[in-house]
C-alpha cells in the first residue's frame, strides 16, 4: 500500500506538515530566536520559513512580520 493511499497525501507533503507544526510548537516559546527555530526544523532560508509559516498559523504577512521583528528585538 502506498504512503499517500493511507494518509491522503505524498510523503514529501507529510514532512513538510510536520516540519510545520513543529515550527508552530517552537514559536510558543518566546525565548527561541527565528533562526534557531530555521535550523532546527531544517529551513536555510528564513523568507521561506516565514512564507511556510503564514500557511500554517494562517496569519497575515503584516501580524507575522510584526511577530519575527519583535521576537528578535527589532522595533517596528
Amino acid at each position: 500500500m502506498l504512503f499517500k493511499e493511507v494518509t491522503g497525501m505524498t510523503i514529501n507533503h507529510s514532512i513538510i506538515r510536520l516540519r510545520r507544526q513543529e515550527a508552530a510548537r517552537l514559536l510558543k516559546d518566546p525565548a527561541i530566536k527565528i533562526y534557531e527555530i530555521c535550523d532546527w526544523i531544517g529551513y536555510t532560508d528564513q523568507d521561506h520559513f516565514r512564507e511556510n509559516l503564514k500557511e500554517t498559523i494562517r496569519l497575515d504577512a503584516d501580524r507575522v512580520l510584526q511577530q519575527i521583528l519583535m521576537r528578535n528585538g527589532v522595533a517596528r
